[in-house]
């Protein structure tokens, strides 16, 4: 049975419905991902390449406390399932709640490794991680320099992640 997760955001809360391609398109139960106290945007979603229950999902969270600009209540994280999209957990990522974040994207790669970026605040810093479970831990940071914006996250077949950004 082919799974295609399909995303929604509505009044700032991020839901997913898993569609199956198998006999037809069937949508399934809509499941309420993010918490209600905080609103969320700019939703990535990666399908692991060997289990199709293992859903990754990175969000900007307005959850942060600081108020000392207009996006400062912005940190990237990340949502994972394994069970198909049907019940979601969050993995917060530490450096993104300590200094605030966005443009966040997700990836899986052939072999099943999860991998995230995210741009820090303060400093103004691009960070890349690494999960073999999944996206349920996260190791410390690659730290690529700058950071720039809008960050794209791609694999070769040689076996490398790349990240890009304008």
């Amino acid at each position: 049975m082919k799974l295609l997760p399909v995303l929604f955001v509505v009044g700032g809360l991020v839901h997913v419905s898993v569609v199956s391609a198998s006999a037809g398109f069937r949508v399934s139960r809509e499941a309420l991902v993010s918490p209600a106290d905080h609103p969320q945007v700019e939703v990535s979603l990666a399908a692991h390449p060997i289990d199709p229950d293992n859903l990754l999902m990175s969000v900007i969270s307005f959850s942060r406390d600081d108020t000392s600009h207009r996006n400062a209540r912005a940190a990237a994280t990340t949502f994972h399932s394994y069970d198909g999209g049907a019940t979601w957990k969050e993995s917060p990522i530490p450096e993104q709640a300590a200094r605030g974040g966005y443009n966040a994207r997700v990836l899986f790669t052939p072999d099943g490794t999860a991998w995230f970026t995210a741009i820090t605040f303060k400093p103004h810093r691009g960070l890349l991680y690494r999960s073999d479970d999944g996206g349920r831990l996260w190791a410390p940071p690659i730290d690529y320099g700058g950071g720039g914006d809008y960050p794209t996250l791609a694999w070769t077949t040689g076996g490398r992640v790349l990240v890009g950004a304008t």
